[in-house]
């Protein structure tokens, strides 16, 4: 594994026949990914969301595919990788520090450094602010999708982006026992939400279910409803318990997975928090209340910073 690690950094090479391939493969495969409605659903609430930001999330069309230089694309490898001194290295699993302490020092150690240092940029895409409303007709098909999302400026904190996430999880619950249960309207619903600190420090919050184009209005209605039950009184305490006692189980099993493990010390580490935090995690899910989730719902759901977007069939 050090070994490749080395060579990733100090040998690459190229290889047209490879290279050719991958193109051949790329464009039939983007062929069929576009000709989906929902992928160009995805594509236009990318461009909403990043306000047509070059840099946003897109597919490459095939004169793009075509348009790629394989002296190029190893020339910005090269340069990427031509100083190792601003990477870090993260290795879990059952593992003789000792023994690996030769190894890591020949295969890693030796790798090309200049003592740089480099960070991200801000790229400015962020959500349009206030309140927008956007339709999206795309496909043939006799159904809709509801997509609503809130995002903000908001001080990045693991006990807030805790609140977030459960709240999410309660208002999924109440979805489903409104919109399918009650209403019958939908096969299933969503509700989640997430912070984070970098490029800016922002929340997302997002809702969505699909139904029939006809009940677009009223099921948005039921929950924007449910919201406002959220906001004046809160989840009921069993949905709360539920909730922390499913993520408390998931939280086991993780720790069990390598994943798990890597993922939460290289962001922790890249968002230079105290990783030592990760082994208060099931604390911070016990300390979640029924004032907090109501305070986090008056706060981030709010109808002055909302965007809802609709998918609907073409006329």
């Amino acid at each position: 594994m050090l070994q490749l690690t080395h060579l990733y950094f100090t040998q690459p090479f190229k290889n047209e026949a490879f290279f050719k391939s991958f193109q051949a493969s790329q464009k039939a495969q983007l062929a069929m990914i576009m000709a989906s409605p929902d992928i160009q659903f995805q594509l236009a609430i990318s461009k909403l969301l990043t306000q047509g930001n070059p840099r946003g999330a897109s597919i490459p069309t095939p004169e793009d595919i075509d348009g790629l230089s394989l002296d190029r694309m190893l020339e910005i490898y090269k340069e990427r990788f031509a100083d190792a001194s601003d990477f870090h290295f993260t290795l879990v699993g059952n593992i003789d520090v000792e023994a690996i302490k030769p190894m890591l020092a020949q295969y890693l150690g030796s790798l090309p450094s200049s003592n740089n240092t480099e960070t991200y940029k801000d790229l400015g895409m962020v959500p349009p602010s206030g309140n927008v409303e956007e339709v999206i007709r795309v496909g043939q098909d006799d159904k809709a999708m509801v997509v609503m999302l809130f995002s903000d400026e908001e001080e990045y904190s693991l006990e807030s982006s805790e609140v977030i996430s459960q709240m999410g999880e309660i208002l999924t619950i109440k979805l489903i026992e409104t919109l399918r249960e009650e209403i019958g309207g939908v096969y299933g619903a969503s509700a989640g939400g997430s912070s984070g600190k970098t490029p800016s420090e922002r929340y997302q919050f997002v809702i969505q279910f699909p139904c029939a184009p006809e009940n677009v209005e009223k099921l948005t209605e039921a929950t924007w409803r449910e919201i406002e039950k959220l906001k004046t009184e809160g989840p009921t305490v069993e949905d709360l318990a539920k909730v922390q006692e499913t993520k408390k189980r998931q939280l086991s099993e993780n720790k069990e997975r390598n994943g798990y493990w890597l993922t939460n010390l290289s962001s922790y580490q890249s968002d230079g928090m105290d990783r030592a935090e990760i082994l208060n995690t099931e604390a911070r899910i016990e300390s979640v209340t029924i004032e907090q989730i109501k305070a986090a719902a008056i706060k981030y759901l709010s109808k002055e910073q909302y965007i809802r977007v609709l998918k609907l069939p073409q006329e």
